[in-house]
Formats: C-alpha cells, structure tokens, sequence
C-alpha cells in the first residue's frame, strides 16, 4: 500500500521530522482551558512519578536521553527509564522520565526547550472499566494529611479507563434482559464471506496488527502468523488471558468450527497488554511506532476509554492514519447509555464500530453517540461509523478451542476482517495507487445498511455489509463524502433528536456537525466559505459554517449552523436547501493540477410560528464540566464502580430521557452554550438549571437578578451533592501520576450556585441526604440521591419537609441519621391570601438532587413527574399540591447550616473553569441571509443510502487527472504552518 522507500530508516527520521501533527487544543475543541500535565503542587506525594517527552524528530532513544540531559542538567531529580521492547531497534520520538523531585519545575524546563513538542503523564490502561484493584502498594500510599478517611470512598482507578474485556463480561448477565442467542455464531456466515472467498480474496499480503494480550506461537488456528512481539514489562509474549487469541481468531483463524474472516491476512500480533490486564501509553506509543516500521496496512484496537485528551496516544493514532494504517476500534461497551463512546474509535479518521446481536438488531451493550469533545459551545459529531455483529460471535481459545464472546472489543475485528477482504480484492501493484483510510472508510460506510427502528447516534451508517462494499470499492475513485450523506432533519428515528422538535423564529440556532472524509489525499482544505443554495422555502432559512482549515489526516468537519430569519416567524410548513463544499488536495503521483471536488449536502427542516413564551425552555449546558477535562465526580455517591461524571450532562447524551419528557409534555428546549449574558430573557418562560460544576461569572448573576425580577424570567434548578470532607474522601488513586486525585468540584458547585441565589436570599446546604421525596399518596413520589438541601428561603416561599438519611458522617457504608429537612422549595408560593412580590415576575423553584433525572442511574427511581410539576409552576405559577408544603411566613434559615458551603481549599478548578480568570464573551456569529426564492430543486431519492456514490460525486472529480490517492509519508504537508484544528466553534 505504500510507495517503496517511504518507511526506510532514513526516510522516517527525515520525514518524520517534518510531520505536521494538528492537535485539537481544549480550549478550541472544549471551550476550556488545557488539562495540565503537571502534578498538583498542593499535594505532598513521596510516590515517583512517571512523563512522556515527547520530541519533534524521530531519532535514536540515546539521543534523546542526551537531549534531555542537556535540558534539565545532571541531577538526582530526574532519570530516564529504559525500555526493554523491540522498539529500542528503531528510531523513537520519546522518552520516558521518572521524577523524584521537583517535577513542576522540571517539566517547565522541559516544555520551554524548542526540541520538545510536550510532555504528559505516563498512563495506565486496564481492560475493564469496572475493575478494582485492591491492597496494592501504591493505594495504601495517599496522604494521611490531607486525605485522613481517604479508604472510606476511595477507588483505585486508572486515569484512562477501557473497553471492557469481552472474556471478562458476561455481557449477557450484564444486561439480564438480553435474550441469548446460540446459532450460528460463524461471521463467516453472517456476512457472507464466501462471497470474496469463492473470488480467491482472502487477505492474502494484507498486513493487520492486532494490540491485545498476546497469541501462542505455533496455535494451531492460525497460518500466517509473521510476529508476535511483547511491549509489556512481562518477559512472555504468549496470551495467557484469552482476549488477544479470540480477538485473532475472528480475523485470521482457520479453524473450521470457528473460522476468521481473513486467513490468509498477515498477522502482526502486540501484546500490549500483561497477565492482569494491564497497558501503559508508553507500551503503545512504542508499539505504535513498531506498526509505522513495518508499514502495517490495518490496526485493530479492541480497547478504549473515556479519555479523549490523552494527548499522546490521539496524536500517535493521528500519525497512523496519516501514514495509512487503517485504525479500527471498538466503541464502547456502556450501552444503552448516550453519550458513552470511547477513544480512539470516537476520533474523526478511526473507523468506530458499534455492536450488533445475531439476529441483526442493536445490542444493548454498544455504547450510543454522540461525541462531547466539541460541547457545550459546539455539537457532538456521528459517532460510531458503523455497527457489526458482537454478540455471541464464534473464536479462537488459547487451548485450541473455539468459544464465544459478545462485547463491541470483539465487533471491531469483524471490521477488521472485513477490510482486509476488502484490501486484498485491489490487485497488489494497484493498491497504493487505490487504496488507503478514506476509501476504505468511504466504502464501509455507504455499504452499510440502516437499522430501521435506530437512531444515528446508536447505529452510525449502519450494519456492515460486506458484499457492497466490495462491489463499491471496484468503482470508488478518490473523491470526497460527508457523514451524515444529506440531512433530512425529519427524518425519524434516524436523525433523532433533530426531527423531535421542529425550529421557529428567536429558536437558538440547530448544529449539524457533518465529517469530512477526503479520499483525495491525506491532506486537504477548504479553500472557500461553502454556499447555501436555496430550495423551497429555504430562503426563510439563514446559515453559517465553520470548517476544518486543514483535513488532515484524511477527514475534517463541516459544522452547519441553521436558523429561522424573521420573514419566516410566522411559516408553518418544510424548508429545505443545499450547502456546496469544495474541497481541494495537492495533486496525487503523476499529476500537476490540485485536485478538487465540489460535493452537496441537501438539508430539510420544519418550521413551524414563533413558540409562546410559557412553552420555551433554555437548558444550561455551558456551566457543565466533565471528565476528562479534570476529575468532576459522580452524581450519585453509591455508584463506587464509575468515579466520573464523563457522558457530557447533555439532553442528547445521559439526559435523553428528560429531553423526550420535555418534548413530551409540549415544551420546546433551547441548548445554551455560551454565557448567560447571551441570551434574550424575553424568549423563555424558565432557564433550567441541572448539576452545574462552572462557576459564575458576574455579569450573569447581575443579569439573572434582572431577568428575573423584570423580564419575567423563571429558574428551575436541580442542585447535587456538595460537602468539603465527603469530597476529600472520595478520592481516588491515579496509576498514571501515582498520586491521588481530589474532585475539582463536588457533584455540583455549590457555592457558586448560592452566589447565583443569593440576591434572591436563597442558598443551598452542604450535607449530603439520600432518600425518597414522598408524596400524599405515593403515586407521585421522587427519588433524592446524594443531594443536598435548603439552607436558606426567603419569606413567602413553600418548602417542602421530608425525612431523608444523612449520610454526610458515614458514606463508605451509606447509612446515616434521618433527619427533617427541605429538598424542595418554591417561590413564591402560590398563597391566594398573600400579595405577590412586587419586585418578582419570575418564578424559582429548587431541588437538592439531579441524579433523579440522569440516565447514567436509570436503576434509580426518577424524578420527571416532580419536574414537571417544577416547570408548570415556573411557566404558570400554579402548583399540583401532591406534597405536604409549608408556607414560608418567614425568612427560612436552617440551624443545620450557621454558615453556608465554602470552596475546597487547594481545588483545582480554576484550570478546567471557563469562567475563572475570564471575561464573559457571547459569539460573534454571522450568519448568511438567503438570496434569491429557493429555485433550487433536490431529489431526495438520490441521496438515499446506495445511491450516494452514483450520484455526481465520482463524476465531479477530473477524470484526466490520476485516480492516484495520496498516501504515505511524503503525502504530509510540508509547506503550511501548523494548525489548530476547530471542530465546532
């Protein structure tokens, strides 16, 4: 697949040297500051800890060192760890660096030396999300000091967390309503590999590397194996776990109980991971270079995990695909949750496979779309690409047997397997002209077939079909595509949540974030604004785009921004248009002319007249703070086994269910992303507030007070648990630093959430409470967990008492005192013998808790009837009166609370905030008004699945120009300065 010469020795270091890696920055891709690599200063940890350096040039590892040593200078501080692996024989771009001393320091040196590129901390992958290790000798090391009860809720977790090993899951107890299956589990069968077998393409001189735990020499499943390399510190190379040998099997085994796909591929096997299950990012970062050495055509990743700012190991898969190896990944196993995909397979240029059960329909497991790299202030993107069969599927054992396994790590070998078929179907002398990541990409994915019952979020393209590829990639020429195709917004289920909710005129502005996928070359641009063409009534509509400056490698994005212009507020009734992309590469082998392409993108919407007030609702999403940015808890104390508050707290994501309850109970949402100073009051009957770990910046709580009070505008705010000690407590030790980690925040900020209030004399409490909110007949009661209650209400409000657990004093056992306390309160109460205030015309209702609408704790009692009866209040002012409330004739100050919550001192906020140390900033968006009536006409049948290919593209591209596709090395951009690249602004 590769010109001669492009990964010799020489070549590499020279090429390598020039490479222009685009890395998405936080604060581009996020909305927030960068992770800082460096160790917390406050905490006294004597544990070592362990950096990558990385460098600009490819060189030999002793260089490097040598490099270092000039940096830093010769002390006891610091040395280098040597790295006993088959990489020590090729040129490396890093080093490994322990630290015994002044690491801060050290590391800043480091970062300011011009030969460095960046520095990161070493990580630790295990291969179960759920495993917990425990009495090791690094978790009884924390500091008794600052974290005295540090054993009562600590975890011992990974910084990285990964897909769950299949042989480790039985995924059918795991989701007891699985029904099993146990046909035939044969992928052979399933998706008709004979077909290319009977065609003599079996992945004969197809190069597939599998990362896993390893393979036996000599199993007697397998032909043509070429290697088998350890990257582990063990000294063996041989599976003793039994994922590695399976995940093979399904790719290249021969056995004919339990076949794989491609036995004739060439396989490269890594053990990357040891007896216990256990990586570091340094073992991969080698091994990776390993698979660029020996020009490898297509990598397998059966792992992941939830980190998508691991910076080192995204950046080494970019570099990957820009040298076209093809990098497979499972998606996740933590279905049906959204907002659960993992990394690398969420990635724009890895091809992300989601699972399917045997009789073709979704599987519970496979984790759900979409991307959150980009919110709050952009869209998540479609993720996963495409879905395979991953449950119950037939393969290899260590012993010789075969067995079965389910899990999205085994539906990624299929894929695997499928594009290895595929690539050998290219006559060799053909296949670097013909095939590289795009194309391959380009095929599967409109090859596939539409799940009819699911979503694009669940499903991506669809269910892999192996045949059309093929027969498509007989056809393909280097082009470009987009993912979605086209983007029939009303299109239900499989374009949800678009189609669930129509746009109207003052309605915030609908994000479709289309990928890029550029066959034409590794690198590519964007040269011109891309132009909205009307159709019928698309002139009602006004658009903006922000794009990709550089595709690269192989794939960008399109962010389309779509609203309603005044001339349409009173339309009711479809809208559709089209947005034409051009698209350029630097000419291919042979050719002296850019390529370029010219693709379109059709869009259809419902309009529908400007939406009454008392029916909009503005959901904050822009004081949402997840993990990985930092380590923000989670919501509901008792769920020991995910430290992490990581699905991105979205509507589209781990809130999907209240956003179906809304859109049910006839509301219309907005999703805020930017500051409150943003946004017009006068549209919205309540902003809805849910577990918000940002701070606040003072312009907004001023402006809140004054919307409020004046504009009419109401809050709802569903609070979490907030408390100093518990936070202490629920610590956890991070392999990747040796050190323990300390929440930023606690399960939602507390004490800025008071300041918002208090211009209303309202705060929240700092004991953590656990229960059921009760009401007079139990047919309308709410869950409370890990919450936190009233502390202060002003005079003419209603609260409502309950007896909840107090779990603050012992939360390793979740037992407590139940006492008498406030977790819901209203103002102002609706009292027909009391004036209204004079000075509120909006409305503010409060609960303790947020969990109760979480899906992520869907196995506990929900709170949406509660919700509803929250917002009907804030719209109307009435109350459905299922609660024993108690007007309030008073001010409301709890004994329980002489002083309200303080900040953590030492927290570590303030480098994930948006808001501290910041101006408060609004876009600067402008968007396009639509010229002309909408003459534009669009055949939508022609943008259906299967058509797309026949439908103008392949005939845009210049047909006197070389079908040559970009590929290698020697393909990078050389010329242009490095950039970084905006997924969604």
């Amino acid at each position: 697949m590769k010109p001669d010469g492009v990964c010799n020795p020489s070549n590499l270091m020279r090429q390598l040297t020039l490479l222009i890696l685009l890395w998405c920055s936080v604060s581009c891709c996020l909305g927030s500051t960068e992770k800082t690599d460096i160790e917390d200063e406050n905490v006294n940890n004597p544990i070592k800890s362990q950096y990558i350096v990385m460098f600009h040039t490819f060189t030999d590892i002793s260089k490097h060192d040598t490099i270092i040593r000039d940096i830093l200078g010769t002390s006891d501080d610091w040395f280098t760890i040597e790295r006993n692996n088959p990489a020590v024989e090729h040129p490396s771009d890093f080093s490994l660096v322990q630290f015994t001393a002044n690491a801060k320091k050290h590391i800043e040196t480091l970062r300011n030396d011009p030969r460095v590129k960046h520095v990161a901390r070493q990580r630790r992958y295990v291969g179960t999300l759920n495993q917990f290790e425990e009495d090791t000798e690094e978790y009884q090391d924390y500091d008794e000091k600052r974290f005295p009860n540090a054993t009562k809720m600590a975890t011992h977790r990974v910084g990285r967390g990964s897909t769950r090993f299949s042989e480790q899951e039985d995924l059918e107890d795991y989701y007891p309503g699985m029904r099993k299956l146990h046909g035939n589990g044969q992928i052979v069968d399933l998706l008709d590999a004979t077909y290319m077998w009977d065609r003599n393409y079996t992945g004969a001189g197809v190069r597939v590397a599998v990362f896993d735990t390893g393979l036996k020499h000599g199993h007697s499943h397998f032909g043509n194996v070429v290697e088998i390399t350890n990257w582990t510190e063990e000294s063996k190379s041989y599976d003793t776990v039994g994922h590695g040998t399976f995940v093979a099997g399904v790719i290249g085994s021969r056995h004919p109980s339990c076949p794989g796909l491609a036995p004739d591929s060439e396989m490269y096997i890594f053990r990357v991971f040891n007896d216990k299950k256990i990586s570091y990012t340094s073992w991969f970062l080698d091994a990776f270079n390993h698979v660029l050495m020996k020009e490898i055509n297509i990598l397998n990743l059966s792992i992941g995990g939830p980190d998508f700012m691991d910076r080192p190991f995204v950046e080494k898969v970019w570099e990957l695909s820009a040298n076209n190896v093809i990098v497979v990944s499972a998606i996740g196993n933590d279905g049906p949750l959204y907002g659960t995909l993992n990394n690398p397979a969420d990635q724009l240029d890895v091809i992300g496979v989601g699972g399917l059960k045997l009789d073709g329909k979704l599987a519970e497991f496979s984790s759900r779309g979409m991307t959150t790299w980009e919110i709050p202030e952009g869209y998540g993107r479609v993720k996963p690409d495409v879905i395979t069969f991953g449950q119950n599927v037939d393969g290899s054992r260590p012993d010789g047997e075969c067995r079965k396994l389910s899990g999205t790590s085994v539906a990624s070998p299929v894929v695997a397997g499928v594009l290895a078929l595929l690539i050998s179907s290219i006559p060799p002398e053909q296949r670097s002209d013909r095939v590289n990541v795009a194309t391959l990409k380009q095929v599967l994915i409109e090859g596939a077939e539409r799940i009819s019952d699911r979503n694009i979020f669940e499903q991506g393209s669809g269910k892999v079909h192996l045949v059309k590829s093929y027969q498509l990639l007989q056809e393909t020429k280097p082009r470009v595509s987009l993912l979605p195709a086209s983007g029939d917004l009303t299109q239900c289920p499989y374009l949800w949540p678009y189609c669930t909710q129509p746009i109207f005129y003052t309605s915030m502005p609908i994000i479709v974030n289309i990928t890029v996928i550029n066959g034409m070359g590794v690198t590519g641009s964007i040269p011109q604004p891309p132009v909205w063409k009307p159709a019928t009534h698309g002139n009602l509509l006004e658009v903006r785009f922000t794009y990709s400056d550089v595709l690269w490698p192989w794939t960008g994005y399109l962010a389309v921004q779509i609203r309603v212009s005044e001339e349409g507020k009173d339309y009711d009734g479809e809208a559709e248009g089209i947005v034409s992309l051009t698209v350029s590469s630097p000419p291919g082998t042979g050719e002296t002319q850019d390529r370029s392409q010219v693709i379109d993108f059709p869009i259809k919407v419902t309009i529908v007249p400007q939406v009454e007030r008392s029916k909009r609702i503005l959901w904050d999403q822009y004081h949402s703070i997840r993990y990985p940015s930092g380590y923000f808890p989670r919501d509901a104390l008792d769920q020991r086994d995910e430290p992490f508050d990581w699905n991105g707290d979205h509507l589209h994501t781990n809130f999907k269910w209240m956003w179906a309850y809304l859109r049910n109970q006839g509301y219309y949402v907005d999703i805020l992303g930017s500051p409150y100073t943003c946004f017009d009051a006068k549209n919205y009957g309540a902003l809805v507030i849910v577990d918000p770990e940002e701070e606040y910046f003072p312009a907004e709580i001023k402006k809140i007070e004054r919307d409020v009070r004046e504009e009419g505008l109401s809050l709802v705010i569903f609070a979490d648990w907030y408390n100093v000690d518990v936070m202490k407590n629920v610590v956890f030790f991070d392999e990747n630093t040796k050190q323990w980690w300390s929440p930023a925040t606690g399960g939602s900020n507390i004490p800025a959430l008071n300041d918002l209030l208090r211009p209303f004399d309202m705060a929240f409490g700092d004991r953590v409470f656990d229960g059921i909110l009760k009401s007079e007949n139990d047919d309308h009661n709410a869950a409370f967990g890990s919450g936190v209650t009233i502390a202060r209400f002003p005079k003419g409000g209603g609260m409502v008492p309950q007896s909840l657990m107090d779990q603050t004093e012992d939360l390793k056992r979740f037992r407590g005192e139940f006492k008498t306390v406030y977790p819901l309160a209203i103002y102002p109460y609706p009292n027909t013998s009391q004036a209204l205030p004079q000075n509120m015309k909006g409305r503010i209702a409060l609960y303790g808790d947020s969990s109760c609408l979480d899906d992520s704790y869907g196995s506990k009692a929900s709170c949406y009837g509660l919700a509803g009866d929250m917002l009907r209040f804030a719209m109307k002012g009435g109350m459905d009166r299922k609660f024993e409330w108690e007007y309030l004739e008073k001010e409301y100050k709890s004994p329980m609370f002489p002083t309200l919550p303080l900040r953590m001192e030492g927290a570590d906020l303030y480098k994930y905030s948006k808001v501290m140390g910041k101006t408060a900033t609004c876009p600067s968006w402008v968007f396009h008004k639509t010229e002309g009536k909408g003459d534009v006409k669009i055949e939508w049948d022609d943008y259906s699945p299967g058509k797309m290919t026949e439908k103008g593209r392949d005939s845009r591209f210049k047909e006197e120009r070389s079908t040559r596709s970009n590929g290698g090395f020697h393909l990078v951009l050389m010329d242009v300065p490095p950039v970084r690249v905006r997924l969604v602004v």
